[in-house]
C-alpha cells in the first residue's frame, strides 16, 4: 500500500528497466486495486499520483510458466 501523508500531490513509480526477463516475460505481474492491469511496465507504465491523505494498494501477481528461482539483489541496505 502506498499512502501520502504530506500536504502536497506525489506522483510515484516502480523502477522496473533493470528488472530485465522476470518482468518481460510476465513472471510478475502489477494491477490495480481495483483489479485491473496496469498495460506496460516499460517507459514509467507502473506509476500514478496520489493527492494529500490518499492511499493505493498495488497488487503483483507471481505468475511463473515454470519452477524457477529468482535470486534477490537488494540495492542499498544491509
Amino acid at each position: 500500500m502506498l499512502a501520502n501523508v504530506s500536504d502536497r500531490v506525489l506522483e510515484w513509480s516502480l523502477d522496473l528497466d533493470s528488472c530485465g526477463a522476470v518482468i518481460d516475460d510476465g513472471h510478475f505481474r502489477f494491477v490495480r486495486d481495483s483489479g485491473a492491469p496496469f498495460l506496460s511496465h516499460n517507459g514509467g507504465g507502473v506509476c500514478g499520483k496520489l493527492d494529500p491523505g490518499e492511499t493505493f494498494q498495488l497488487g503483483i501477481f507471481f505468475c511463473p510458466g515454470k519452477y524457477i528461482i529468482i535470486p534477490f539483489k537488494s540495492k542499498g541496505v544491509e
